[in-house]
């Protein structure tokens, strides 16, 4: 049987046919397993042939499992195929990257087995895909070709030098809507060359502020003006002198506001007080304020007189012996330093019954909380648990996994790792 990937590929499974050898019809071999005493070897391009055995099962069909070693194999049946049909699945060292342009492989030892032979041919590109794989022994290479609608597509790669970094789609749609133009006049020289925002660049709206414009803006200008004008005008607008003091002038409703008031300078208010335009001031019982005054005042009075009574408990409290006070200072006194008075609180005989443990969502951390580390404990005792040669699960009440752990058997010594 002959197979075709690419140098470097991984998780290799290939499904192969074993005849049997005691049929006369070429019928295929069943019931080979990873206990049939299946060996052989294998030999990359230009080495020396190498030990392999098939001792390992395939855990789930269709699902590709590491063998523990480049020398081991995993073998499995697929279902509803006819007798003689196997998975198997390889070890990724046999198909590194770099490596030889082909390897042989050979099994063969179990009862009534016709052998079996492998070649497969590894390429630096993919056939399925045409295109090249990027690693550093092509990167002279295009690193895409696609052929499609009959035209060979160029790889931007290439161009760059390097291997380009962008959110998917973003520098294609770029392309596009600067290319996809149906009569274009654009070149690269109708683009300043400068940064924009900086002297000969161009305009950004709100950060420009600093770029000097040396020539004359022709345009009239008959729109309004709605933004600020951060600086001064010193020139003279066509048509309108300067303002001279006394000027009237139109202000919006809200031009005068507090954070730009500035009493010192601001023209007296010498009008009396009428209607809604009325100045609040205090004086005479007729004023405005004159209502607030008296209130203002009784506050103050009462003010002081919380003042007079808080110096006399202040008075009271620094009294050595006087009354309650000095009791209560005894009683803190015997409490001590950081409750070293106080003694232990007993808890209620079921207060740990009310105390419920629920299902986890996966296996808790190093630190975790007293109730989780007694829930996980408590699944692991109670609940549905599964295991493989390769792994140890715990599960929920409802069956589902929420914790797995790898297991490995190295020179008889079988190692549970860290459930996560």
């Amino acid at each position: 049987m002959k197979y075709i990937f690419t140098k470097g590929e991984t998780s290799v499974m290939v499904h192969v046919f074993i005849q049997d050898s005691s049929s006369s019809t070429g019928a295929g071999l069943a019931g080979l397993d990873q206990t049939s005493s299946i060996v052989g070897g294998y030999v990359r391009q230009n080495s020396v042939g190498l030990a392999l055995a098939v001792d390992e099962n395939v855990v789930t069909e269709g699902t590709y499992a590491a063998p523990t070693t480049d020398n081991q194999v995993r073998i499995g049946t697929p279902a509803n195929m006819i007798d003689g049909v196997y998975e198997l699945h390889f070890h990724d060292d046999l198909f590194a990257a770099g490596g030889p342009d082909y390897v042989t492989i050979s099994l063969s030892g179990a009862a009534n087995m016709a052998p079996l032979l492998l070649e497969i041919q590894l390429t630096d590109i993919d056939l399925n895909t045409a295109s090249v794989p990027q690693t550093a022994d092509n990167d002279t290479i295009l690193s895409s070709i696609n052929i499609a609608n009959g035209a060979v597509e160029s790889d931007l790669t290439y161009i760059h030098g390097t291997a380009l970094t962008e959110t998917a789609g973003q520098l294609a749609a770029a392309f596009k809507k600067f290319f996809d133009v149906a009569a274009p006049t654009a070149t690269a020289l109708s683009l300043p060359d400068a940064v924009p925002g900086a002297a000969g660049g161009g305009f950004i709206a709100g950060t420009n502020a600093a770029t000097v414009i040396t020539t004359s803006l022709t345009t009239a200008f008959t729109g309004n003006l709605t933004g600020d004008v951060g600086g001064n005008v010193d020139g003279t607008v066509a048509g309108k002198t300067p303002s001279e003091a006394g000027d009237a002038m139109n202000l919006a409703a809200d031009a005068i506001k507090k954070v730009s008031y500035d009493e010192s300078t601001a023209w007296p208010l010498l009008a009396a007080d009428v209607a809604a335009t009325q100045i609040a001031r205090v004086g005479a019982d007729s004023d405005t304020l004159k209502t607030l005054s008296d209130e203002i005042a009784a506050v103050k009075a009462e003010t002081a007189s919380i003042q007079t009574e808080t110096t006399a408990l202040d008075t009271l409290t620094k009294a050595a012996g006087d009354g309650d006070l000095a009791a209560i200072l005894v009683d803190t006194i015997e409490i001590g330093a950081a409750g070293a008075g106080l003694t232990n609180i007993s808890l209620p005989s079921d207060a740990l019954d009310n105390i419920v443990v629920s299902d986890l969502a996966g296996i808790p951390a190093s630190a975790a909380k007293l109730v989780d580390a007694i829930a996980i404990l408590f699944m692991a005792l109670r609940n549905k648990q599964t295991a493989t040669s390769g792994q140890q699960t715990i599960g929920n009440d409802a069956g589902a996994t929420i914790a797995t752990a790898v297991l490995s058997d190295a020179a008889g010594t079988t190692t549970k790792g860290e459930y996560a």
